[in-house]
């Protein structure tokens, strides 16, 4: 006869205080045993939902009883789970969970984990996982700032005059990217950028030693979200922001300044076609996310740069928003250095198929290091 248990997670190596628990199912004759491990403090499950278990893992029924912070589900004789509910969202203005302000509460600063599905083939944080972090942290550092509305860069002016922060460029410069298991520290601030500009700036360091692993900028400008036009950088925004800028005259990673040439399919060394974005690719604004938009520009780089080297830095200018029906073509040239050299240096450009570019880059490139980085400590003995 199956029956229900709760125990704790030894062989997590969390005891009866971890915060987490094991539902196992398990058959007398010790055929069939299945276990889930469920973390109570990151439980995404709604208090005002009924909780469900497939036949497969209970074949018995079973019932929940909800309250406003718990869901207990009951098992046979009388054992069960109970799910205590952690509201994050109403919290989150002020409290970021991971993040801090350090530096007179200027510069946010988090503690950031690689996980295994940050990785590529080297083992390494990849240049898409990392500008997702980037774009993480400016949305925790305005949250912490406490001048979002609907949890977004929104001041109140903008809000009630239809402005919105669109990215303009983005310079990254690569030192060396963390490995699967290691921790950066990650530091991102806000400064005036010129006349109608915002400057956002990040450091990445190493967790443990502080080495400089990667720096980074961004340059925003404001849009109206009706007429689709640039706006300038009003007064009355500048005032909302000013207690939370930086007072910095320069960027941690000073923009490559080199004219970024158009490559067209007459002069392009490489061409991707076909590319259209997926709806998991949409941003809230229901126009594809700018990280996909580096996806786009690695997929046109030869596959041979992308065997033998590892991208170190590039510098991004956006043209035009990108819609879930459009086809992109990614086309890129060699401008700079050959395969034998220590540094490559290609330029794209994203087309959609009227011809209308969305994006164009500059990347570099270095010889791909041979050591592949070691499994994290923590995952010794196996997984």
């Amino acid at each position: 006869m199956p029956r229900f248990e709760s125990r704790p997670n030894s062989r997590l190596g969390l005891g009866r205080g971890g915060g987490r628990k094991v539902l196992a199912l398990a058959r007398n004759d010790g055929v069939v045993r299945r276990n889930a491990a469920v973390s109570a403090a990151s439980s995404t499950i709604s208090p005002t939902r009924t909780a469900t278990t497939s036949s497969l893992f209970l074949p018995l029924p079973v019932t929940t009883t909800t309250s406003n912070k718990s869901i207990i589900i009951d098992g046979i004789n009388g054992d069960g789970l109970k799910l205590e509910f952690q509201d994050r969202v109403s919290g989150f203005a002020t409290e970021p969970a991971g993040g801090r302000l350090v530096q007179n509460g200027l510069v946010y600063r988090e503690d950031i984990l690689v996980k295994s599905f940050e990785i590529g083939p080297d083992w390494k944080l990849t240049m898409g996982a990392l500008m997702k972090h980037f774009q993480d942290t400016a949305l925790s550092h305005t949250s912490c700032m406490g001048i979002v509305e609907e949890g977004f860069a929104w001041t109140p002016y903008m809000r009630s005059n239809n402005l919105c922060w669109v990215v303009t460029f983005t310079h990254v410069v690569v030192n060396r990217y963390p490995s699967w298991g290691e921790v950066f520290q990650l530091d991102n601030w806000l400064y005036e950028s010129g006349k109608n500009g915002m400057g956002n700036d990040w450091l990445l360091r190493d967790g443990k030693t502080g080495e400089v692993l990667v720096r980074a900028t961004n340059c925003f400008v404001m849009m109206n979200k009706n007429t689709r036009r640039l706006s300038r950088f009003v007064q009355e925004v500048r005032d909302e922001f000013a207690p939370h800028l930086l007072p910095v005259s320069d960027s941690v990673a000073p923009r490559d300044k080199r004219k970024i040439e158009r490559v067209t399919l007459e002069s392009a060394d490489n061409i991707r076609a076909g590319l259209t974005p997926v709806w998991n690719d949409l941003d809230i604004n229901y126009h594809v996310s700018n990280v996909k938009y580096i996806d786009w520009i690695i997929e046109g780089a030869p596959r041979s740069i992308l065997e033998s080297r590892e991208l170190c830095g590039m510098t991004l200018e956006y043209k035009k928003e990108c819609r879930i029906d459009d086809e992109i073509q990614s086309l890129s040239k060699i401008v700079a250095g050959k395969l034998e050299d220590d540094c490559v240096e290609l330029e794209h450009s994203l087309c959609m198929g009227d011809g209308s570019e969305i994006m164009r880059a500059r990347t570099s490139w270095r010889p791909k290091s041979n050591a592949r980085a070691p499994a994290p400590a923590r995952c010794a003995g196996g997984i």
